[in-house]
């Protein structure tokens, strides 16, 4: 087991990552809105999925939530973040638990008006994974690095603002160094997703 001494204050860096992600977002939509002060400034569209991704050869359930300016009509940045809804367990490590998440900015574009439910995206970010002692639940390990995520999805429209759609993305993890026998290459995989959006606004 990792020795939690020098590493306690690594713990929470993917907040910090999350946070810089979604100021950099707010600078992008400030600066669109600034350039066509004559215009709309633009649409938000909030979503919210629930999916099943590839962790250690295991699949694991997972929530996510995103918030999103269309720039232009086939044209969204925004802010993205996920987390696992239940904590992988690692057997040759004495039953330890493993809890992952990530965030970051999101591109989406949608390129053709024949379909325009149909997007392509990239995710880049960061990541955390947490080692939590069976019993207590304690943090034993932690770790983090870098996510580029690049994915499809195809939104209908159901009533009103409100859309439905399917998602389906691969996940690469990097510098994630050996916790509890996992690096990043544990921590890369395909997600497959179902969610709600709402808006724009």
């Amino acid at each position: 087991m990792a020795d939690l001494s020098g590493r306690c204050s690594e713990l929470r860096p993917l907040k910090r990552g999350i946070l810089f992600s979604l100021l950099t977002w707010l600078l992008l939509a400030g600066r669109a809105t600034c350039q066509a002060p004559g215009t709309s400034p633009g649409r938000i569209v909030v979503g919210t999925d629930l999916s099943i991704t590839r962790l250690a050869g295991a699949w694991v359930p997972q929530a996510g939530a995103a918030i999103s300016l269309r720039l232009t009509p086939r044209i969204l940045v925004g802010g993205v973040g996920r987390v696992d809804l239940e904590h992988l367990t690692i057997a040759s490590q004495g039953d330890v638990r493993v809890r992952f998440g990530y965030g970051g900015v999101r591109v989406e574009v949608q390129p053709w008006t024949r379909w325009p439910g149909l997007g392509f995206s990239l995710l880049a970010g960061a990541g955390n994974v947490d080692a939590l002692e069976p019993n207590t639940g304690s943090v034993v390990d932690s770790e983090n690095g870098a996510i580029i995520e690049p994915g499809i999805s195809f939104t209908r429209a159901l009533v009103g603002r409100v859309g439905l759609f399917a998602t389906a993305s691969w996940r690469h993890a990097f510098e994630f160094e050996d916790v509890v026998s996992l690096d990043s290459r544990d921590l890369s995989g395909p997600r497959l997703g179902i969610g709600l959006t709402l808006g724009p606004f």
